[in-house]
């Protein structure tokens, strides 16, 4: 609270006047989510198309401007709070309601498939810019070719409602999309040229899963040594005697090693349909399996954890990396980055989307047919790799 005071130039006792308790003050912010309603519909004619993806650029700027709100609210849905919970969902289905009505009159009896595909992954570019520069997102997100990237987004998810519109009326640049180069291990630099830190310690392992499956639930600071050490069968001692304090163990978890993409067995053939329901399902695999470490990593990282936020962020850089190079066998390299990237937002995108609205129950229902399903649907509705060929060239 002393933060706050200092921030808004008062005292404590001014603001403890107002808000007896910061719960208090978070329950305040979380009453209803405030989104721009759309002035007016796209404009009928030749332009309907593009003025309709201007417009959702423009909504999605307003929405950039509550960014840090929905990232606090989505911290507390992770904690189970039922207040951040309603909110999420009310801010998500009066977005989605407005996303619709631009584009009604553009997309017609497709209008509920693009309103997916759209919404999700401009979420997921919300999330991943929280994630990757945290109080820094909103300026991030305003760059020239932070806006071509989201265009690229919205135009992709449109082109089949669009009968191929989209795609032409926004001139998609896929080299507004770039390839990360791989990151240089912090595994590799702690723990020698395995990164792989004392695998062989089947002891250390254990420890490491029960405090990763702890925090994921309980939270880290509602998480004991002792509780750990009971989970694994064994004295606080021996926790002590593998890891100097609860924080190392922290600490520990993000460098960890948790690579999906060692798992995949994909069709030799480069991309296709069976491709995509491939990374589907070793997405769905991996998220349910590893459920407790991400719901602790988005924690951490959303309340501005470096250590949670690079490991977060070299996972996605190594998982762009792979899926573009599944689509470079079809395509030219920029587009393969620009599917690649499609693909991640909207796949975090949903994610957020399904913790917020399934909480607990989150790993039963991404392996279900029907998540999966919806999953696959959303895939193919951004990465339309079928419509491009080997002819577009960066010339940056």
């Amino acid at each position: 609270m002393r933060a706050i005071a200092g921030a808004c130039g008062l005292t404590d006792p001014a603001i403890y006047y107002h808000f007896a308790s910061k719960r208090e003050l978070q329950s305040a912010l979380l009453v209803e989510p405030e989104y721009a309603h759309l002035a007016r519909p796209p404009a009928a004619g030749g332009s309907q198309v593009r003025e309709a993806v201007e417009t959702l650029l423009s909504m999605f700027d307003q929405w950039n401007e509550q960014s840090q709100l929905m990232c606090m609210a989505f911290v507390e849905c992770l904690e189970g709070d039922p207040q951040a919970i309603s909110f999420s969902l009310q801010a998500m289905q009066t977005y989605e309601a407005t996303i619709a009505q631009v584009l009604a009159p553009v997309c017609g009896s497709e209008t509920r498939e693009a309103v997916d595909a759209i919404s999700r992954v401009l979420a997921g570019v919300l999330v991943d810019a929280a994630l990757r520069y945290g109080s820094g997102l909103t300026e991030r997100l305003e760059t020239t070719q932070a806006r071509s990237r989201r265009r690229n987004f919205i135009a992709l998810a449109l082109w089949k409602a669009s009968g191929g519109a989209a795609l032409a009326a926004c001139e998609v640049d896929p080299c507004a999309h770039e390839r990360p180069e791989r990151p240089a291990s912090l595994l590799a630099q702690r723990f020698g040229a395995t990164g792989r830190p004392r695998a062989t310690d089947s002891t250390w392992a254990r420890i490491l899963d029960a405090a990763i499956e702890l925090f994921g639930r309980q939270g880290f600071e509602g998480t004991t040594v002792r509780e750990i050490a009971a989970k694994c069968r064994i004295s606080d001692a021996a926790v002590y005697h593998h890891f100097g304090s609860k924080r190392d163990l922290l600490h520990a978890a993000w460098e960890w090693p948790r690579s999906w993409t060692e798992e995949a067995t994909l069709p030799p053939e480069g991309i296709s349909d069976a491709t995509l329901e491939a990374l589907v399902d070793l997405v769905a695999l991996g998220s349910a399996r590893d459920d407790a470490f991400i719901r602790l990593l988005f924690r951490h990282a959303f309340s501005g954890d470096p250590a949670a936020r690079d490991s977060r962020n070299q996972t996605g850089v190594l998982w762009m990396r792979f899926l573009a190079h599944q689509f470079e066998r079809n395509v030219e390299p920029a587009v393969a980055n620009m599917f690649a990237d499609a693909i991640m937002m909207v796949g975090l995108g949903e994610q957020f989307h399904n913790r917020i609205e399934h909480g607990n129950a989150f790993p039963a229902y991404v392996l279900s047919p029907e998540a999966r399903a919806r999953m696959l649907r959303l895939v193919r509705a951004v990465a339309p790799y079928h419509l491009f060929v080997k002819d577009i060239v960066c010339e940056r």
